[in-house]
């Protein structure tokens, strides 16, 4: 009886702590959405994630069913379809980001869950603190729709299974990690360079190598294999010949990367990128790393942290990361795209689970336990490979490290909250928002009349969509019929020869490449001037023949 009576309270323990822990994760997510709900519909501009609305529209309004992203032709389609499903319940412009918004705050919530299952929930609520303030975290995965987003939180929670089931020993928790990885790698596939790390890791931990050679192994393979398998049934046919495949493309592109960059230069180049992402900084030429003293600290901690935790905590973060390091160059070699380093920033969810083990590691030796380690407190012990915690054991560090490593870690999340305000003010005072450009869409598409688009509208550096990609992706959104011209000759022909009032939305040189500008009547309050990195262009009037609105 006293048996039964043991297992029952350990079984309503355990029932508390997982109820205790889906609360943490809750306040986790909701906490996380907060830090990212100011200007979400503002900042940053509208980029290439208006291509994901027009394939969302295709799948939700006219029956189309991608296996892949066809535009790059190696990402999966998952997010097309969660985007179209968001897109039935709410069809209105602010859908796309509420869907960022919500996959950003699951990545932080992933992050809490990661660390605490190898060190605990303190260990969790700190990884999950600095994810929740990290300017990649919160703009290029909360804000901007793109396939990393969704890449991250998925990877996350893979290497959560996979260390339940270092600590567990359930094969279960194997193949739902291969299934997690596989469908991140489907989702972006700079998402496998984390594999070989998460593998050696597991074959290090004594039931890592049982599940090797056992049929979980097989398992995991076999989920995983599964979940990448809509890119290998896109690719087969190239694969045998009967047809060119859309990435050809991508990869000409990366073997002329390799030619002009080493790969030596590759590491170095992504160990930069990750720089500016533990630092919420974008050094450039006018404010290079050497200068920053903020960020030099915060990677010394970093770098600190992780090789402390390797040792009295969890391996694993460092694995991963180091796995990262060596294997995305392979791949990719420059790192230099305008959204803050959101290739390198799919290692800073094992970058700040370090730093959370070891601040939490830091804690139990600066203070005298007051009891063995039960439950999960143990597994999580196991997972790490680090003591359980002995009842009365003298303190390891002084009691004052208690209080400088809570007001460091204070410290450093300030100061990235601090570099995420002072990111929102700069794009302010610069005028990267989409207030014009929205601003303008909802003009033309309020007026009744025929929309027509200059094609032209480019930004003068090169990167990113430009405002008529934009504007395209808005007006498909919407359902809102447009006529596009990609070049000035077809525009100006289209105009001359339509006799019915519209709206013509025009770059300014595209305007002085047309005889049909005499006709157009700017719209003042709708005109864009030039800024630094994109040409003038507005929104003009064109009367029918008969003058008639």
């Amino acid at each position: 009886m006293a048996t039964i009576a043991a297992s029952t309270d350990d079984a309503g323990r355990a029932r508390r702590r997982r109820r205790q822990d889906a609360a943490i994760a809750c306040g986790v997510l909701a906490a996380a959405a907060l830090v990212r709900w100011p200007y979400l519909h503002r900042i940053p501009r509208y980029t290439d994630e208006v291509t994901l609305w027009r394939l969302a529209v295709d799948i939700h309004a006219h029956g189309a069913r991608p296996i892949v992203f066809e535009d790059t032709g190696y990402n999966g389609a998952i997010l097309l379809y969660l985007l179209a499903a968001a897109r039935a319940v709410a069809p209105v412009i602010e859908t796309p980001r509420l869907l960022a918004l919500a996959i950003g705050s699951l990545g932080v919530a992933a992050t809490y869950l990661f660390a605490a299952v190898l060190g605990g929930r303190r260990a969790g609520i700190v990884a999950a603190a600095f994810m929740a303030v990290t300017l990649t975290p919160v703009v290029t995965y909360s804000h901007v729709l793109h396939m990393t987003a969704l890449a991250l939180p998925l990877q996350v929670l893979g290497w959560c299974a996979a260390a339940r089931a270092a600590a567990t020993g359930r094969g279960a928790w194997l193949a739902a990690a291969g299934a997690l990885v596989g469908l991140a790698v489907q989702t972006h596939p700079l998402c496998a360079a984390f594999v070989p790390g998460l593998a050696v890791w597991l074959w290090r931990r004594p039931r890592g190598r049982e599940f090797a050679t056992g049929r979980w192994a097989v398992a995991a393979a076999v989920a995983g294999g599964i979940a990448v398998s809509p890119l290998a049934v896109y690719h087969l046919p190239s694969m045998v010949g009967a047809a060119e495949s859309r990435v050809t493309g991508a990869a000409e592109g990366l073997q002329e990367s390799w030619t002009d960059v080493s790969y030596v230069r590759g590491v170095a180049n992504f160990a930069h990128s990750l720089a500016d992402g533990v630092s919420s900084a974008r050094h450039d030429a006018a404010s290079p790393l050497a200068r920053d003293a903020f960020a030099w600290l915060l990677l010394a901690g970093a770098a600190a942290a992780a090789a402390y935790a390797a040792r009295h905590a969890s391996a694993l973060p460092l694995w991963l990361v180091a796995s990262a390091a060596l294997c995305m160059p392979a791949v990719m070699r420059e790192y230099d795209n305008t959204l803050l380093a959101r290739y390198a920033g799919l290692a800073l969810p094992a970058v700040h689970a370090a730093v959370g083990l070891a601040v939490d590691r830091v804690l139990r030796r600066a203070t005298p336990a007051t009891g063995a380690a039960t439950g999960a407190g143990a597994a999580a012990s196991r997972v790490g490979g680090g003591p359980p915690e002995i009842r009365g054991a003298r303190p390891r560090f002084a009691p004052a490290t208690s209080a400088v490593t809570i007001a460091l870690v204070g410290a450093a999340l300030v100061g990235l909250a601090a570099r995420l305000a002072g990111y929102y003010a700069a794009e302010i005072a610069g005028d990267r928002t989409n207030d014009d450009i929205v601003a303008i869409a909802d003009a033309a598409d309020q007026a009744d009349l025929s929309i027509v688009l200059d094609g032209g509208i480019r930004r003068t550096d090169g990167r990113g969509t430009g405002p008529s990609g934009e504007l395209h992706g808005i007006f498909a959104w919407r359902g809102v019929e447009m006529k596009k011209w990609s070049t000035p000759k077809r525009l100006d022909d289209y105009l001359l020869a339509i006799s019915w009032p519209a709206h013509v939305i025009v770059a300014d040189d595209t305007l002085h490449q047309i005889r049909a500008r005499r006709e157009l009547d700017r719209v003042p309050s709708l005109y864009v001037p030039p800024v630094a990195d994109v040409e003038g262009w507005g929104l003009y009037h064109l009367p029918g023949d008969d003058g008639e609105e």
